[in-house]
C-alpha cells in the first residue's frame, strides 16, 4: 500500500514537472514575438511637418541578376544626395535625390571585378552618369496598404527620372515616425529598359548566351529624414 502511495505521488511529480515545462515555453511565446517586432518599438503613425532627408543616415542597395546563371547575381549601393518630406493631414508627398555618380558594386556573381562593374554601370551603355549625374523620384501619394502585415505599410506612388525619362512607379513601403525622426523603408523592383537601358536585354537583342541581363534590378532603401 506504501508503495503504491509513493508511486502515486512520483506520477504526479512528473506529470506536474511536464506541465510546467509547457506552461513556460508557452508563456516565452509572445515575448518572442515581440523581439521579431523590435524595429518598430516606441513607432507612431506620420505627424504632420516637413522632414529633410538626412544623408549620412540613409542607405539605397541595388541588386541585378544574370538571368541564365543560376545565383549569378551583383549587389552594391547608391547614395542619397538629398531630399525633403512633407506630411499635412495623412497626405505624404516628398522629392529624394540619388547620385548616380557613387554608383558602388559590393559583389559580383563571379566574386571579382567589382572596378570593372562600377565603370560599366556609369558608363553610356547603363547609366551614363557624366551626363545624367542625378535621379529623382517623386512621391505623389501614400496610401496604408491594406495587405501590409504591420500597421505602418503604405504604398507608394510616384514618378522616377533616371536619364531626362520619367516613369511611374508604385512600391509597398513601411512609413513611421521613430524616435522623432521620419523612417521610410522599402524595396521596388523596376525594369531599366523603360529608361533606355537595354544594355543586355533579350528583348532588344539576339545571341547574347549567358550574358542576358535581368531587365529588372531591385532597389532597396532605409531613408531617415528629422
Amino acid at each position: 500500500m506504501t508503495k503504491n502511495i509513493i508511486y502515486i505521488i512520483i506520477g504526479l511529480l512528473v506529470i506536474g514537472a511536464v506541465w510546467f515545462s509547457f506552461f513556460q515555453k508557452t508563456e516565452k511565446q509572445p515575448a518572442e514575438k515581440n523581439g521579431a517586432d523590435n524595429k518598430y518599438a516606441n513607432a507612431t503613425m506620420v505627424k504632420n511637418g516637413q522632414y529633410k532627408i538626412s544623408v549620412p543616415e540613409s542607405v539605397s542597395n541595388w541588386e541585378g541578376k544574370k538571368t541564365l546563371i543560376k545565383d549569378y547575381t551583383d549587389r552594391g549601393t547608391i547614395k542619397v544626395k538629398e531630399g525633403t518630406v512633407s506630411v499635412s493631414e495623412g497626405i505624404i508627398m516628398g522629392t529624394i535625390v540619388f547620385d548616380m555618380t557613387t554608383i558602388q558594386t559590393d559583389s559580383t556573381g563571379k566574386g571579382n571585378g567589382e572596378s570593372g562593374l562600377d565603370r560599366h554601370l556609369k558608363s553610356e551603355d547603363f547609366f551614363a552618369v557624366e551626363t545624367f549625374p542625378s535621379a529623382t523620384f517623386v512621391i505623389k501619394s501614400a496610401q496604408i496598404n491594406a495587405s501590409s502585415v504591420n500597421p505602418f505599410g503604405y504604398l507608394v506612388t510616384g514618378d522616377l527620372t533616371m536619364k531626362d525619362v520619367t516613369n511611374e512607379i508604385e512600391f509597398p513601403a513601411d512609413i513611421f515616425v521613430q524616435d522623432g525622426m521620419l523612417k521610410i523603408n522599402g524595396t521596388v523592383s523596376i525594369d531599366r529598359t523603360k529608361w533606355n537601358i537595354r544594355y543586355g536585354s533579350d528583348k532588344f537583342f539576339d545571341n547574347l548566351a549567358n550574358n542576358v541581363i535581368d531587365d529588372f534590378f531591385n532597389m532597396s532603401f532605409s531613408l531617415i529624414a528629422k
